[in-house]
């Protein structure tokens, strides 16, 4: 039986194989690259592939002015 592994688009990187999730999954990332590429599994031992994703968001508000 085949397990559903939650593996996409997740806050840290997951293994499709057996869902072993890495924590600072951040240390992956080199010379802000954000194709990791392989990694072979701390969990199973088996090998896939990752990728990052970047994402800035901006806010901005009214400054009280004080007469």
């Amino acid at each position: 039986m085949t397990k559903n592994i939650e593996c996409w688009g997740t806050d840290e990187v997951v293994c499709p194989h057996c869902g072993y999730e890495y924590s600072d999954s951040w240390e992956f990332i080199k010379d802000n690259n954000p194709d990791i590429s392989k990694i072979t599994c701390d969990g199973c031992g088996l090998e896939f592939k990752c990728e990052g994703e970047y994402s800035i968001h901006y806010y901005s508000e009214k400054i009280k002015v004080v007469e």
